[in-house]
């Protein structure tokens, strides 16, 4: 990292080195340090204890030189806001903070390398603790080979005052000249040291290197981002892997965890293909991690490759809606190449069918909804062409399964992401001698009706609402893609000598950017598992803030990175960008087209301007389009007043007040 080679230089020129602690060596895997009371009221049910701990610590520090005071000063007032006794408190305090404390990997290499270059090594805390459990915590990090430490509690002054510094300087006999002082704590680390004359580095500490959009809302959430922040920091990651770490680790966790509790004491998993690969990944490390016996496999599954040739031979009528289906939600539409593609037929073999049913020459005709009708009649014209041409499919499916061994299993477990189990309902039909249970990320309440009581999804499950459920559905295919796997989608089986195997699309840069995000988070599952007792019960709220927020936010970093990939929309991989670009006059001429076409975006209400090459621009672009939209619900506005609200937000928003007090008083 280069800030630290830079610190190095600046440390061969001294030969003093002092350290901050706590959030400089030391850092604790929880997101804010008074996080650690929180867990403690809830692990040994203390009520208000973190409201009461923090009181306490502030009441015993006045009266007191320099404000200072230490634990066993603390729980004497603790002690006197309960009624029975809290002695045993404190030993669990101690034993938390140990618990949660972790090396800061960036500056142990800078410590090391202060100790190899001979260095007099002195740290220096403004803290409650004591210097023997202090001593203790760097111990466990790994931290020995230093002169002293001083505490400020022992000593009776603060680096934040400034005695602390003339106590070391003056007791080790420091030549201001030759020493540094590195620390986190931009007064009491770098503006009171270098008033006295000592050099400082500041040290920038975790929760200003690692931006949120909002704040704690849980222990777990806390933990979570805790060790997020603390991996972030000690690793030099390109964008894709911090995406990984930040936005969706927590979620990979959250999904695996709720699984893992549900099925530990089966004796089988079947992950479903794509979405089911990451989850596989998870579950593995819990099962290491938590010595479970349990058969866990991946399962090649597409609805192209089950569906399709199911529903040919046992119910016509979702075989026909299945040929028909359009994802209108993201501007898809059929065309009768693209419908038979999917039967795998040449349309130029069924050209009197097809004209037969009102269709044109033109194939690549967008199919209107007026149409459907006549296209499902034409889907019937051929029925048996195409019964034919799935038999051998289904065939070779069903040697599928049996080669997987999920016959030989009385309750067959499934994981898919969701929506609505077709996958499960497809195999279902044909394990007759088994029960099969899916367990979904999400399952809509559109789920198929025969398999309703055996389906169970974590963030949406069936008939449940609330506030998660409508968000996942509005962003369904943001989650898609972080389910999604590096491999290709499958297009079918074939026989390789006495084996089945799959038949995979090709794949391209967004499988490649999937592989980095999902081996990325996949690197910091082993490290939430250390605390697995503070987490297995998190649920979709303590794992889904973070990655709401990014897409919500729409940055013009992350947007421009999604602009780089593509999903399938449809049953005959078509592929569609997540972000697209538009010209900003174009904006303008039809504002209501682009509003549309934004609504349609993989990444809902996403785009980039091709006139747009930088962040401040972009957001300017953004808070303009925003205050155009605010304004229209008060007041109709001519389409051009769009150019003057995206060129001077700041007046749209004056003309805004100005319509809705107008529009409040009745003028």
């Amino acid at each position: 990292m280069k800030n630290l080679e830079e610190l190095k230089k600046i440390i061969k020129k001294h030969d003093v080195i002092s350290f901050d602690i706590f959030d400089t060596l030391i850092l604790r895997n929880v997101e804010s340090p008074t996080d650690i009371f929180k867990i403690i009221e809830k692990k040994y049910c203390v009520r208000n204890f973190y409201e009461k701990r923090i009181k306490a610590e502030a009441d015993s520090r006045i009266g007191q030189k320099n404000y200072e005071s230490n634990l066993d000063r603390i729980y004497d007032f603790l002690q006197k806001m309960y009624s029975k006794s809290i002695k045993d408190i404190k030993e669990k305090e101690m034993s938390i903070e140990y618990e949660f404390i972790c090396q800061n990997q960036s500056m142990k290499k800078i410590f090391d390398y202060c100790v190899i270059n001979n260095k007099k090594i002195f740290l220096i805390s403004d803290m409650y603790l004591s210097k023997k459990f202090i001593k203790k915590l760097l111990k466990k990090c790994g931290y020995e080979n230093y002169n002293d430490i001083y505490i400020s509690n022992e000593i009776g002054e603060s680096k934040h005052i400034g005695g602390l510094y003339d106590f070391v300087g003056e007791k080790n006999h420091i030549n201001k000249n030759t020493w540094l002082h590195i620390g986190d704590n931009i007064y009491s680390d770098v503006q009171v040291p270098t008033e006295k004359g000592i050099t400082t580095y500041h040290y920038k500490n975790v929760k200003e290197r690692v931006e949120r959009k909002s704040k704690t809302n849980s222990i777990e959430q806390s933990i979570f981002r805790g060790i997020q922040n603390n991996y972030l920091l000690n690793n030099d990651l390109n964008y894709w892997e911090i995406f990984g770490i930040k936005y969706i680790s927590a979620l990979y966790y959250g999904f695996t965890n709720w699984l893992v509790n549900l099925t530990k004491n089966d004796d089988n998993v079947y992950f479903l293909s794509r979405d089911g690969y990451v989850v596989k990944k998870v579950y593995e490390i819990f099962k290491n991690k938590l010595n479970l016996n349990i058969d866990l496999r991946y399962l090649y599954t597409s609805r192209l490759a089950y569906q399709v040739p199911i529903n040919v031979f046992y119910n016509k009528e979702i075989a026909l809606r299945t040929f028909t289906d359009r994802n209108v939600a993201f501007g898809h539409y059929l065309t009768i190449n693209e419908v038979f593609e999917l039967l795998e037929l040449d349309p130029n073999k069924f050209k009197n069918y097809i004209k037969t049913f009102g269709f044109t020459d033109d194939y690549d005709k967008k199919i209107e909804d007026e149409e459907i009708e006549s296209l499902k009649k034409l889907i019937l014209s051929i029925y048996e062409i195409i019964k034919t041409q799935f038999e051998c499919k289904l065939k070779l499916l069903k040697e599928y399964l049996k080669q997987e061994g999920l016959e030989k299993y009385k309750k067959v477990n499934l994981v898919d992401v969701g929506w609505r189990g077709s996958i499960q309902e497809s195999i279902k039909r044909l394990l007759e001698d088994s029960t099969v249970y899916g367990y979904y990320f999400g399952i809509n309440e559109y789920v198929w009706e025969d398999i309703k009581n055996e389906s169970f999804g974590f963030a949406i499950d069936q008939n449940i609402h609330n506030e998660e459920r409508y968000f996942i559905m509005d962003n369904i295919m943001m989650f898609e893609l972080i389910f999604s796997s590096s491999q290709g989608s499958l297009l079918g089986f074939k026989k390789s000598g006495k084996k089945i195997v799959p038949v995979l699309e090709k794949t391209g840069d967004t499988e490649n950017c999937i592989d980095i995000f999902q081996n990325s988070a996949l690197k910091i599952i082993d490290l939430y598992l250390n605390y697995y007792d503070y987490l297995k019960y998190c649920n979709i709220k303590d794992v889904i803030q973070d990655y709401k927020d990014f897409i919500n936010f729409k940055s013009f970093k992350d947007v421009n990175k999604f602009s780089e990939l593509t999903n399938d929309v449809g049953l005959t991989s078509k592929k569609k960008k997540y972000v697209e670009t538009y010209e900003e006059k174009n904006i303008s001429k039809n504002y209501e087209e682009f509003k549309k076409k934004i609504g349609q975006s993989l990444w809902k209400n996403s785009f980039l301007i091709k006139e747009i090459s930088n962040e401040k621009d972009y957001e300017h672009l953004k808070t303009g389009l925003y205050n155009y939209e605010a304004a229209r619900k008060y007041n109709k506005i001519n389409k051009d007043v769009i150019i003057k609200a995206i060129n001077n937000p700041k007046k749209a928003i004056e003309v805004m007040k100005i319509k809705i007090n107008n529009k409040k008083n009745g003028n």
